[in-house]
């Protein structure tokens, strides 16, 4: 992969926000982009407490359909085994992070071909967080909007709402 990354756009995300909608930002100009976001937990601790990701089309609408997505997630805990997260008929792709109330969450994705229209969109992420007062984990995982459309953007969802004082979402374009 490239290693040039060239800024497109900060976005700051709303305290107590349960969609995120990084719009606008996939063009022809780039084939693969970095997003990351940053210092994020989650307001309400409801359980499942789960980033999800959902692609948003050339016409500004979010894509929903019930078997749309397929991904597969390997969630990294401290001090006890691994466990696997997959679905190959999904509306979204989830378990991108985990955030309770009590720490930030950060997570990086990396999106391939969201704006050709002739090719699936692909995703990648690794994410850092604290679970629960005393468990670290992480996220590792792959993703796919299983339709050939043009994408223009990424919907962020976090299962409880997301909270925080100064949540960041950075989009790179890679040259």
């Amino acid at each position: 992969m490239a290693t040039n990354l060239e800024f497109i756009q900060e976005f700051s995300i709303a305290d107590n926000t349960t969609d995120a909608d990084i719009d606008n930002v996939f063009s022809d100009k780039y084939d693969v982009y970095l997003i990351t976001l940053t210092n994020y937990n989650n307001k309400t601790d409801s359980g499942g407490n789960r980033t999800q990701i959902r692609f948003i089309d050339s016409a500004g609408n979010v894509e929903t359909g019930a078997s749309d997505y397929a991904y597969a997630s390997l969630a990294l805990h401290a001090g006890t085994s691994f466990s696997e997260h997959r679905d190959d008929a999904n509306s979204l792709i989830d378990d991108v992070n985990r955030v309770d109330t009590t720490a930030s969450g950060n997570t990086n994705v990396i999106v391939y071909n969201p704006y050709s229209s002739s090719s699936y969109t692909f995703c990648q992420w690794q994410s850092a967080t604290q679970s629960d007062p005393s468990t670290l984990m992480g996220f590792k995982g792959i993703g796919v909007l299983k339709l050939a459309e043009s994408m223009r953007g990424i919907r962020f969802r976090q299962v409880g709402n997301m909270g925080g004082d100064n949540i960041k979402c950075s989009v790179f374009g890679v040259k």
